[in-house]
C-alpha cells in the first residue's frame, strides 16, 4: 500500500474521533481537497493537547513541514498505538 493511500485511510479514521471543532473544520477541509497529509497534521495538535494517543502512522505521514517544531517532538509520546489498514480498505472507495 502507498503512502498516500495509507494518509487517506489514517484521515477519515481520525476525522471519526473527538475533534475540537476549528480542529475539525480544518481537517476536513484538508481531507476533502485529498491533502491527507494535511488533515493528519491537524488532528496531531488535538490528541497531543488532550494527552490522547493515536496510530503511530498518524504522526509518520503527516505533514511536518506545516507543525511547529514543538508540536513534532512532543508528537512522539503519544503516538503509539498500532493500526489496522485491512480492516479499513474500504475507505480507499470513498
Amino acid at each position: 500500500m502507498l503512502d498516500w493511500e495509507k494518509a487517506k485511510i489514517l484521515s477519515a479514521v481520525m476525522l471519526s474521533r473527538n475533534l475540537e471543532e476549528k480542529t475539525r473544520a480544518f481537517a476536513e477541509n484538508f481531507d476533502r481537497g485529498s491533502e491527507w497529509e494535511l488533515s493528519l497534521s491537524c488532528v496531531i495538535g488535538d490528541f497531543v493537547k488532550n494527552q490522547v494517543t493515536f496510530p503511530y502512522d498518524v504522526a509518520r505521514l503527516a505533514n511536518h513541514d506545516w507543525m511547529p517544531d514543538d508540536l513534532v517532538k512532543s508528537m512522539w509520546t503519544y503516538a503509539t498505538e498500532e493500526f489496522d489498514y485491512e480492516a479499513h480498505l474500504d475507505l480507499l472507495e470513498r
